[in-house]
């Protein structure tokens, strides 16, 4: 199915641990894929300053927001699994699109008020690539 450029809700989002820790999700975000860009202006360079990309890529961190799950342990010391964001599927389509990487959890923060609902955030570090799956 060709990309649409029509917007597109949340709802539906979701992210899996290869160690099986699971809660529900509020909010996922992918930051800092960045690739840096190395100079190469030099004293014969006459009219504007020079750049080639850096071979390697950082893939940056994921920050997921989510209900706490008590029942769950967050896989804080855990080695680096494999992680799978589901992003929800486009209307009229057949699989949903999904990117898919290996990271671990450097951060675990957990709240709960009396009067709301216990919310839990966290931060992965991706350790290599992310395969961004475009889905049908």
């Amino acid at each position: 199915m060709p990309a649409t450029a029509s917007p597109q809700q949340g709802h539906g989002v979701a992210i899996t641990f290869s160690s099986g820790f699971l809660a529900y999700i509020s909010s996922v975000a992918v930051s800092g894929i960045n690739r840096a860009a190395l100079e190469t202006t030099n004293s014969s360079t006459t009219t504007a300053r020079t750049f080639i990309p850096e071979k390697l890529a950082n893939y940056g961190e994921i920050r997921v927001s989510l209900m706490l799950n008590t029942a769950a342990d967050p896989p804080i010391e855990g080695a680096a699994e494999t992680i799978t964001i589901t992003w929800p599927m486009q209307t009229g389509g057949t699989t949903a699109p999904n990117w898919t990487g290996t990271g671990f959890m450097t951060a675990y923060e957990a709240t709960g008020e009396i009067n709301g609902i216990m919310t839990a955030t966290a931060t992965i570090k991706i350790t290599g690539t992310l395969t961004f799956n475009a889905g049908s």
